[in-house]
């Protein structure tokens, strides 16, 4: 199994880049502050 992942570069793990899982959480972060924003903005021009 420690042969399944190659990488291009030698010397570097191809395991070690952590860029989806990054960009999971910055997406998720930024589409709660999107909704609140949002949620925000129409109890404010409505006046519920």
């Amino acid at each position: 199994m420690g042969d399944h992942w190659r990488s291009s570069r030698p010397g570097m793990d191809a395991m070690s880049g952590i860029g989806e899982p990054v960009a999971r959480y910055f997406t998720g972060w930024i589409v709660s502050l999107a909704l609140t924003v949002g949620t925000i903005l129409v109890v404010w021009r409505y006046q519920m």
